[in-house]
């Protein structure tokens, strides 16, 4: 469903599996290669969103990633302001109506500054289109989602305790002071 004001994901509807069941992530391997990473840019919503697409792309027709601009994604969400961040749900919006671009050389994975989207990126973005989202709401549904091979964005904040871990090295999982906030794909 599309994105809706409010609630904007329906609630996770995946088979659910015993918790257990996620302790490898081996038969996963195949299907997650490594990529470039957000770089610089505080976009790593519009890489996770990015990487979801592609991940579950692959799942569905067995061919290789198709190779997209995480960047362009990042620019249209952010209206070409290359610096500043953005939520999971504004590139589902994104991705729901009009797909995600296709990197081409010039329109690369990333780039640091608004980029005009050549003919060539923009044809083929319906093709890469997701239009069905659902919301995990517990540790279970992610792990479900996963052993489903349904991509997860991992949404969380930043703290001000996260820029010092102390001798542990261990980052806490409640704090104040928030820095904003980060996204990777399980």
């Amino acid at each position: 469903p599309q994105p809706k004001e409010g609630r904007t994901l329906g609630a996770y509807a995946g088979q659910r599996m015993p918790s257990s069941d996620g302790a490898s992530t081996d038969a996963l391997k195949r299907f997650v290669p490594r990529g470039e990473g957000q770089r610089t840019l505080p976009g790593c919503s519009s890489w996770t969103n990015g990487k979801c697409v592609q991940t579950k792309y692959a799942y569905m027709t067995g061919g290789p990633y198709p190779e997209l601009s995480y960047a362009a994604m990042h620019q249209e969400i952010t209206g070409g302001k290359m610096n500043r961040g953005s939520r999971p749900v504004d590139g589902i919006e994104l991705i729901a109506k009009r797909g995600c671009p296709l990197a081409t050389p010039n329109l690369p994975e990333w780039f640091g500054s608004p980029r005009n989207f050549p003919a060539d990126a923009v044809a083929d973005r319906m093709s890469y289109r997701a239009d069905e989202w659902e919301e995990c709401t517990s540790v279970d549904d992610v792990i479900s989602a996963i052993l489903n091979m349904d991509p997860v964005n991992l949404g969380f904040w930043w703290y001000d305790s996260d820029a010092n871990p102390g001798p542990t090295g261990h980052l806490p999982v409640r704090g104040s002071g928030g820095r904003g906030g980060h996204s990777l794909i399980g």
